[in-house]
């Protein structure tokens, strides 16, 4: 039989393949004497990075397009000024999820950690009153 494995990070649960091919799994509790005589669950399988980056900017572009909406809305109203950083801020949006440092993340964390820095390096060009029109659509 092969050894327990974690199946996944939470490492609430294990599995291990009998030797006839078929799998069994369990909470660690159930496994608990044998943690306790020494034995030690193999780490859980890293998650293919790729399907979680695709639903994270999928989730990016579903939550810009309000963005997007919310910008053409203040602009509406704004002096061409204002419209001219806002069409900055919409432009950066637009690129945010080909940034380099987006891009170049290889897991989740550093990910979501690129895509909120690019975001708020994008919000600091902006005016306040601009910020609080901005947040002001969501109240």
């Amino acid at each position: 039989m092969n050894a327990w494995k974690y199946t996944d990070a939470t490492e609430t649960s294990v599995i291990r393949q009998k030797e006839d091919g078929t799998f069994e799994s369990c909470s660690v509790e159930a496994i608990a004497e044998w943690i306790e005589a020494g034995g030690v669950p193999l780490p859980a399988d890293e998650p293919d990075f790729e399907p979680l980056k695709v639903a994270e900017l999928a989730k990016f572009r579903r939550d810009r397009e309000a963005m997007l909406n919310r910008i053409a809305g203040i602009a509406v109203f704004s002096d061409d000024a204002a419209v001219a950083i806002l069409k900055t801020f919409r432009t950066g949006l637009l690129d945010l999820p080909a940034h380099a440092t987006v891009a170049a993340a290889t897991d989740l964390v550093a990910l979501k950690k690129a895509m909120k820095a690019r975001y708020d390096a994008l919000l600091v060009p902006l005016p306040l009153n601009l910020k609080q029109d901005f947040a002001r659509v969501d109240a």
